[in-house]
């Protein structure tokens, strides 16, 4: 079924791909339960799809343990939204200090800002590329959460997104929690 979200060609061989996805799928199992590789239906969650990632998002922030498992952290700033949005219009908010972002501020900056960032699937995969560096695409294995639990002192809530960021050599480097922005 085509989508509004643009798609790109991951240029990881097929291999790395399918590592990257079970890597996505024991990481998530192992928020759940650290060390253990629960079966599917015991699972927290599942890969999530490109109509489930379109809207507003926020991070959710972590407690030091959690942020402690990411191999890097390059975006250090705690207030972050995002807007996933049709047509592969994505855009990203960062900041020092909470701006209390909503969808409708969310869909000013997009409309006011130059359209260099894009989003779209490949394979099972968000992909987001930049026009000033489409040789390094960022490469995301996503995962929807369907059941709440807590995992170092944070809730993972149902709907909520958990990003799990590819070096481009199939090995996970850093994750982003993603809870949803209503309208409201």
């Amino acid at each position: 079924m085509p989508h509004e979200a643009f798609t790109i060609s991951l240029g990881l061989p097929r291999l790395a791909r399918t590592a990257l996805a079970l890597a996505c799928l024991l990481l998530l199992a192992g928020l759940l339960s650290p060390g253990a590789v629960r079966a599917q239906q015991d699972s927290p969650g599942r890969f999530a799809t490109p109509e489930e990632v379109r809207g507003y998002w926020t991070l959710v922030p972590w407690t030091d343990a959690l942020k402690a498992t990411n191999a890097q952290d390059p975006w250090k700033l705690p207030y972050q939204t995002f807007a996933f949005l049709p047509g592969g219009v994505f855009v990203s908010h960062m900041a020092s200090e909470d701006a209390r972002d909503t969808p409708r501020t969310l869909d000013e900056l997009a409309r006011i800002l130059p359209k260099t960032t894009r989003w779209g699937f490949d394979k099972g995969f968000l992909v987001i590329s930049r026009a000033d560096d489409p040789k390094h695409p960022e490469i995301w294995g996503v995962n929807l959460i369907t059941r709440e639990f807590e995992r170092g002192g944070v809730r993972f809530l149902p709907g909520d997104l958990l990003m799990s960021l590819d070096d481009g050599k199939g090995n996970v480097i850093y994750r982003r929690h993603l809870r949803r922005i209503s309208d409201g």
